[in-house]
């Protein structure tokens, strides 16, 4: 039977990134930080194009609601992969706008942790943007804790009814390629302090010289320790009044590409888990039409007419 180096297949894919990396730092220069964040976060979509299923697709761009709020420009958008999704296409490189029902995670791509405080605000604002535009009239999603029961039965959950918005918090993650100015002791306090629960979430570090660092939901279960996704997904009944907490693993191997590239292969079976146990909801994209009378520039003289 043949057999494959998993660590040394996700040590390549941690590369890929770094080269992108590198060619972007080459090519556009200590000013320009738009070209310098392009080409790693086409990397991590392209790789993650690759790994989220059928269901989903990878895009870039803008979440949006009916009334016409928005979050602010978003690396990564993992959405179901439906008509019902699009509010408009990404056209050549274009920023695209998603229904904000339609999206399971999001995440920002850092070239470096350049800034420790501003760092975790920029995550933060997308977190809290996610939460602002996806909060609504909720159903409980019980799936994940193998107890269908209440309000939402087993027919809710696969078969969704229009109006609902389903209680499934969208996976928030921060994927950065270098140490830069990070305080790891201090970076799940600093989590915390703005305001990010441990709840399908993870900030992810990948650095040439040091490694990989991942924070990540983490509670205690006995004598050991659950971490991420499945601090929910295997959740009993009798565990339902414990409280996550965020955890920071560091991975410091002698290869540090190997380090990395098996805490990035946690971050991504971390994220499967999610997107596996992910319900949807879809309304009626109909609603949506209404933000075009509010961006349309009107004339004192113009008429209208029911």
């Amino acid at each position: 039977m043949h057999t494959y180096d998993i660590d040394a297949l996700y040590a390549t894919i941690a590369d890929d990134f770094w080269t992108e990396r590198r060619r972007a730092n080459a090519t556009g220069g200590r000013n320009n930080i738009q070209a310098k964040g392009d080409g790693p976060e086409k990397a991590v979509r392209d790789w993650l194009a690759t790994v989220v299923g059928t269901n989903y697709r990878v895009t870039q761009g803008h979440v949006v609601r009916a009334d016409g709020r928005k979050s602010k420009q978003i690396d990564v958008i993992i959405v179901r992969n439906e008509a019902t999704a699009t509010m408009y296409g990404n056209r050549g490189g274009e920023a695209e706008l998603v229904r904000d029902e339609c999206v399971a995670a999001v995440g920002e791509v850092k070239s470096s942790w350049y800034d420790h405080k501003e760092v975790i605000q920029s995550y933060a604002q997308m977190v809290h943007d996610m939460e602002s535009l996806q909060k609504g009239l909720l159903i409980e999603n019980r799936a994940r804790f193998g107890n269908i029961q209440g309000e939402a039965s087993l027919h809710e959950l696969t078969h969704p009814i229009t109006g609902r918005i389903w209680l499934n918090h969208c996976y928030t993650f921060t994927l950065v390629l270098a140490m830069g100015k990070c305080n790891l002791k201090n970076l799940a306090s600093d989590i915390t302090k703005e305001g990010i629960e441990p709840r399908d979430a993870a900030v992810l570090i990948l650095d040439e010289n040091d490694g990989g660092t991942i924070s990540i939901p983490c509670r205690a279960k006995g004598a050991k320790r659950v971490m991420g996704m499945q601090c929910e997904v295997n959740r009993s009944s009798a565990e339902t009044e414990m409280v996550n907490s965020w955890a920071t693993l560091q991975e410091d191997g002698e290869d540090p590409r190997v380090s990395a590239g098996r805490l990035l292969h946690l971050f991504l079976a971390d994220l499967q888990l999610h997107l596996s146990t992910w319900s949807w909801q879809f309304r009626d994209p109909r609603p949506y039409v209404k933000l075009s009378q509010s961006l349309r520039h009107r004339h004192p003289n113009e008429k209208t007419t029911a």
